[in-house]
């Protein structure tokens, strides 16, 4: 497929693939700029009504204007197959990070707080995206968080009593469900119906794995990391990372809540608990740990 062209787009390299199918780098020669663009597989294509839902949904991701999410630019239909067309971007996936151990305490807040920016402002849109994880999550040379993959999700009614069934949402393939094991809410992995706290939860698996270096929820298999993300207590912060605050401990442990009653009712409220960290932590003498000053 290198070389060819997807209506205005030329391919350049493959980038990679996922669960859905492959990426590509591309050039669109209009704007004299480069693009991610995504080919769903003929497998992920077999669910139901997935070509319509796709197009649909994407182009009401296309309408999110944020610093930290990836546009989506374009979505196409060539030749019976559809396509994402989405910001590139540059640098490498927070995924990538993490594999070469624990981010800075206050590294790890700041990108936790980026990431609960972006993912409030799709809320409020009415945008659920049911499959974050640190492989969705992209940091620029200078920095910055993307989130991406917004092209992905479910778009619906906002806030959390706005749930979404699968029965009604699901762009997965026949027979699995739209998230990853570790990342995905317990009611996401049970089939139920999900809200604006399945993405909470998630934000709350990122940032601990973030400031530990292992993620909240082990396991051997998809499956016995599920069963974990149901039934396993998850360990503290303070027992893998000394360093961690109290405060920050308390966050993380109410966004993994195993209920959605239980979590933060928004991202929103993740950014602003996360902030009052940030700023916390930038007050605090060299070299304290545990608990954060009094604001």
């Amino acid at each position: 497929m290198i070389g060819n062209s997807v209506g205005p787009y030329r391919i350049l390299e493959r980038l990679g693939s996922g669960g859905m199918g492959d990426v590509y780098l591309a050039e669109d020669p209009r704007l004299d700029r480069k693009v991610a663009l995504k080919r769903p597989s003929d497998t992920w294509l077999a669910a139901p009504d997935a070509r319509q839902r796709l197009l649909r949904e994407a182009r009401a991701a296309a309408r999110l204007s944020h610093p930290h999410i990836a546009a989506v630019h374009d979505v196409l239909d060539v030749d019976g197959r559809p396509y994402i067309v989405m910001e590139y971007v540059a640098g490498e996936s927070l995924s990538a990070c993490l594999r070469r151990g624990r981010l800075p305490i206050e590294r790890a807040v700041e990108i936790g707080m980026e990431i609960a920016e972006a993912v409030a402002e799709a809320h409020a849109h009415g945008v659920l995206h049911r499959d974050l994880k640190p492989g969705n999550i992209a940091l620029t040379p200078d920095g910055r968080v993307k989130v991406l993959d917004f092209g992905l999700a479910r778009v619906g009614p906002a806030g959390p009593n706005a749930s979404v069934r699968p029965s009604d949402a699901s762009l997965a393939a026949p027979g699995s469900f739209l998230g990853t094991p570790g990342y995905a809410a317990p009611e996401q992995l049970a089939g139920g119906a999900v809200d604006e706290r399945a993405d909470v939860f998630a934000i709350g698996a990122i940032l601990f794995e973030a400031v530990t270096g292992q993620p909240a929820f082990a396991g051997t298999d998809s499956m016995t990391i599920a069963v974990a993300t149901v039934s396993a207590p998850v360990p503290r912060l303070g027992s893998l990372n000394p360093a961690a605050p109290l405060e920050l401990d308390a966050i993380v442990a109410r966004a993994l809540d195993k209920t959605p009653g239980g979590r933060y009712p928004s991202a929103l409220e993740v950014a602003a608990a996360l902030k009052r960290v940030h700023v916390a932590l930038a007050d605090r003498p060299t070299g304290a740990v545990g608990a954060l000053p009094a604001p």
